[in-house]
């Protein structure tokens, strides 16, 4: 009896682990749809602001207006102060494809939670959470994106 419980448990314990690491928020159909919606309407050139959650310094956690032509960041400003961003802070600001690779990025490390919103009208993420390990404090990270204006 306590062989077939055991048995049973690791199956289970298999099992869970499989699905979670396949997709783990049954995000992916929704990612492509958001990607494509993003793909056919996004603007040449466009501003948004993004801001991060993360165990990081300040200055790499925004809110930053991002200005973007063409695919290549044009500018990073605070949003608050206006002041530049420093060089060493600019990958923390991607663009808007940037976004999703930081989505294709968790989901390749088969993070342990991966939760994304998207616009509704042009499919850019608007909200990105990552917890790439359960038990590792300070890895987790947030990005949050808004206000995004074709020019």
């Amino acid at each position: 009896m306590i062989r077939r419980v055991a048995i049973s448990a690791i199956a289970a314990v298999w099992l869970l682990h499989q699905t979670a690491c396949t997709d783990p928020t049954g995000t992916e159909a929704l990612s492509k749809s958001a990607r494509a919606k993003w793909e056919a309407r996004a603007p040449a050139v466009y501003t948004y602001i993004v801001s991060r959650g993360c165990f990081c310094p300040v200055e790499a956690i925004g809110p930053v207006t991002v200005s973007v032509r063409n695919g290549v960041v044009e500018s990073l400003q605070y949003t608050q102060t206006g002041a530049n961003v420093p060089q060493q802070f600019r990958s923390s600001f991607p663009t808007v494809e940037g976004l999703f690779a930081q989505i294709d990025s968790a989901r390749s490390k088969r993070a342990a939670r991966l939760d994304v919103m998207y616009d509704d009208i042009l499919g850019y993420p608007t909200r990105i959470d990552v917890d790439l390990r359960t038990n590792i404090a300070d890895e987790e990270y947030t990005y949050v994106a808004s206000n995004l204006v074709a020019r």
